[in-house]
């Protein structure tokens, strides 16, 4: 049970944090559109999880739960890249 909780503890603190990077990318002009959706479908299946929870059904919750932390991984990978990129322009286009 505490594994359960912590998991979804991460996981809702890896959704904040790529809502910061992607809020902050979007600043520098970034198109944040791909990686929203994906995020907001990732949002819908962690609130299934937290539902499964809710209602007691534990192992299920956690088969959902460790599905999302992969998801998030990966989306929060290409948002720290999308917003290297929109810095690296930022970049060349004050040096030249």
């Amino acid at each position: 049970m505490y594994q359960l909780r912590t998991s979804y503890w991460s996981a809702r603190s890896h959704l904040t944090s790529v809502v910061d990077v992607i809020n902050f990318a979007e600043k520098f002009g970034a198109n944040t559109n791909k990686i929203e959706r994906r995020l907001g479908s990732v949002r819908e299946v962690v609130s299934v999880a937290e539902s499964l929870y809710i209602h007691h059904r534990y192992e299920t919750a956690r088969e959902t739960i460790r599905k999302v932390d992969s998801s998030i991984l990966k989306i929060e990978e290409e948002a720290i890249q999308m917003k290297d990129r929109a810095l690296l322009w930022i970049y060349v286009v004050e040096r030249t």
